[in-house]
Order: C-alpha cells, then structure tokens, then sequence
C-alpha cells in the first residue's frame, strides 16, 4: 500500500535535486531502506551481530552473512519465528528508535537526505552512501544505525542464552 507513495516520494526528491531547490519528502523509501531496515525488517543485522559475539558459533556467520546482503530469512526463521515472544519486542522497537534518530538527522542536516534508488540488496552502508548522493556522512550514519540496532538487541539477547 505504501509502496506508490514512497516512489512518489522518491521521485519528487530526484525532481527538487535537478531543480536544485529543497527536498520536499525526507522519509521516503530510500530512507527506511538504508536507515531503517539495514540487514532487511527489524533491522536483523544487529541481532545477527549479538549472536554472533554472545555465541560464538559457525552459523551465526551464515545469518551475517545474509544480513549484510538485506536476506534476513535465515535469521528470522531460526530466532525470531522460531519463539516469538523471545524478541519481538526489539524486533519492533528498532526500526521506530532508528526511524527516528535518522529523520532528526536529516532533518538538521547531518547527512543528506536518500533521493536514489539503490538496488536493495547492497550493503546497507554501500547503499546509504549511493542512496544519498555520495554523502559519506551516510556511511557513518548506516554504521551508527547498526550499531544502535545492536545495542537495543543484546539485553535480550544476553537474557535469552544466559535461560539457556
């Protein structure tokens, strides 16, 4: 449903970027690919990086090595799916706490607003930095973005293997 207006969106930004006048739109689906849903919905990545450091193990590799590439099947099937009240509350609160932090970023002019379509599957940090103009603030920002996603995910993440 969101997905015509997101590419209007898109388009008008890509209008007022030739026309060299202001962006009318900051969130638009740009915005939650490379700010928002970094390592696909629930921003998956930083969960898939906690297990990764909490557990140590070899297919921990596989889920980042997914996540990297916005797959995150792997890892929403095995941790999320698999037990939903393990963590879906983080898997929720991510991309709100994310959408938020980055709109004020934009909005204030810490990193250029995303006007591109990038193809979805790049690196989120590759993908901010082509989305957005080849700002390199964007890098630093998807860094960030995984970062916080990480820290909201490890209490739970911490909790759940020290139950087990």
């Amino acid at each position: 449903l969101l997905r015509p207006f997101w590419i209007y969106m898109s388009l008008a930004n890509l209008y007022a970027f030739f026309h060299k006048s202001a962006y009318p739109f900051i969130t638009s689906e740009s915005f939650f690919h490379w700010f928002v849903w970094i390592g696909g919905a629930g921003t998956c990545i930083g969960l898939a990086l906690d297990l990764l450091l909490v557990r140590r193990k070899k297919c921990n590799v596989e889920y980042i090595r997914e996540c990297v590439f916005n797959l995150n099947n792997t890892v929403l099937d095995a941790e999320v799916m698999n037990d939903k009240k393990k963590y879906i509350v983080p898997f929720i609160l991510t991309p709100v706490v994310l959408s938020v932090a980055m709109y004020m970023a934009i909005a204030h002019g810490f990193v250029k607003p995303p006007r591109l379509m990038a193809p979805w599957m790049l690196p989120g940090p590759i993908g901010a930095y082509l989305a957005s103009g080849l700002d390199t603030r964007a890098i630093l920002a998807s860094f960030i973005c995984i970062l916080g996603s990480m820290l909201i995910y490890l209490p739970f993440v911490l909790y759940h293997e020290k139950k087990k």
